[in-house]
């Protein structure tokens, strides 16, 4: 690149992106002050502006990124520029605080770099609306300064090793998304000033060390999505915010909040509750339930519950030890039903009203001897695996666009339903199926595609 290059005081973008030959970049590039976007992704620069690759003080997605050990404290020359990645800089540990002298940046992304604390002079940022630091195993704290970036929209710091966020986040009030899952090192109680944050939309704090969410999560009145899944040691969960869409919960609390009143809520996901016995009255407008290793669920009280989910589409159940029987006559407009591992499962009643199921999934359900399916002029994917004391399957022949059938290690099923209507079969699977004295003739079945 010649020298003559830093005269182009207009200049806004320069990329040299896989110039696999490209070692050097002139002093001159200093003099850009109005650059904008900087990239040399996957070059061979050896020096920038006279600084060795270990100083480099630019966009640094390089071959070389893994070797970047300090950003020179030239970096604030740039004050043009909206984006800065330092991603998968493995060696760089710290960031000059002249990064503060980046007054018109938008994007700072840190992600899987080797950063293990960022500058107070952060707090300068005006106009930064993203910062992401997702995978910085060793930062472990974020300077409180962070409450003046009155811009910011997406705060990632998921799988790094804060301890505590500062109660300044308050004050972002213009953040949309939060995310800190996998920060497992994050615990106690959350601060309650995160209830100030009017316009966040996305919380995450999956697989995080937490105890205690504050009363004040209540106040967040455009919060649509909540991710509390394998928060094992949260302890109670408090009322939510009635704009949520989106639940997914978990912990060692043996009850759950009010959630009828979440008139919003289309997705619910319950994980590892291992202590909840009995299901709150559940929003009618939910479309998936999902409920996955809560083993004192009851029966009786399940069934109470799904009577009134008449929007329902998508029904899991997985590792609900306490349930016999379920009973889905109530879930006219239910799509798919997912059930695994649910041990003393002996029968799914109901079926006759499923006119619009397509998919049924029962699988490592060791109790269950019969499915009866009539009446299913939708279904599509049909699956019974490891259901080792499963003899019968009935009543398919509404069936007629069946696809798949999958009845892998039924090791007690003596003879398969009548396949002769289903012209539209694309896939037989009856692997370990060791019990079974007639195979059915194939012959007619054009669309077959998977044989085992």
């Amino acid at each position: 690149i010649p020298t003559s290059i830093g005269s182009l005081s207009k200049l806004k973008k320069l990329s040299a992106r896989h110039c696999s030959s490209l070692r050097e970049v002139p002093g001159s590039i200093w003099n850009l002050h109005n650059l904008r976007h900087l990239h040399f992704d996957y070059s061979a620069i050896e020096e920038f502006g006279s600084l060795k690759k270990s100083r480099l003080s630019a966009i640094p997605k390089s071959k070389y990124s893994d070797e970047l050990e300090q950003i020179h404290p030239s970096i604030g020359k740039f004050t043009s520029l909206i984006s800065l990645d330092l991603r998968y800089c493995k060696s760089l540990k710290e960031l000059p605080e002249e990064v503060g002298e980046l007054g018109e940046l938008k994007e700072l992304l840190l992600d899987d770099s080797g950063i293990t604390k960022i500058p107070t002079s952060i707090g300068s940022l005006k106009n930064l609306e993203k910062l992401s630091a997702h995978g910085c195993s060793s930062l472990r704290e974020i300077p409180s300064t962070i409450g003046n970036l009155q811009s910011l929209q997406h705060l990632d710091l998921g799988r790094s090793v804060i301890e505590r966020l500062p109660t300044s986040i308050g004050r972002l009030k213009k953040l949309r998304m939060l995310r800190l899952r996998l920060c497992n090192r994050l615990t106690g109680e959350i601060p309650s000033e995160i209830g100030d944050l009017s316009s966040l939309k996305i919380l995450d704090f999956r697989r995080t060390s937490i105890t205690y969410l504050p009363k004040s999560i209540q106040n967040l009145s455009s919060l649509q999505h909540l991710n509390l899944s394998a928060c094992n040691d949260l302890q109670s969960l408090p009322e939510l915010p009635s704009n949520l869409t989106y639940l997914t919960a978990s912990g060692r609390s043996p009850k759950l909040p009010q959630l009828s009143c979440l008139i919003h809520l289309e997705q619910l996901h319950l994980h590892e509750c291992f202590e909840v016995k009995d299901l709150p009255v559940l929003p009618s407008k939910l479309l998936k339930l999902s409920l996955v290793t809560c083993p004192k669920l009851s029966k009786c009280q399940l069934d109470g519950q799904l009577d009134g989910l008449k929007n329902l589409e998508e029904l899991s159940i997985e590792r609900c030890r306490s349930i016999e029987r379920l009973d889905l006559s109530q879930l006219d407009r239910l799509k798919r039903l997912r059930v695994k591992s649910c041990h003393f499962l002996v029968e799914i009643q109901g079926h006759d009203n499923l006119e619009l199921l397509e998919e049924i999934s029962v699988m490592g359900c060791k109790s269950i001897q019969r499915l009866i399916l009539p009446k299913l002029q939708r279904l599509k994917h049909l699956r019974a695996i490891d259901c080792k004391n499963l003899v019968e399957i009935r009543g398919l022949g509404m069936a007629q666009l069946l696809e798949t059938l999958d009845i892998q290690n039924c090791g007690s099923i003596k003879r398969l339903p009548d396949l002769s209507c289903f012209a539209t079969l694309e896939v037989l699977d009856i692997s370990g199926c060791k019990s079974l004295e007639e195979l059915p003739n194939l012959s007619k079945f054009e669309n077959l595609r998977i044989i085992r």
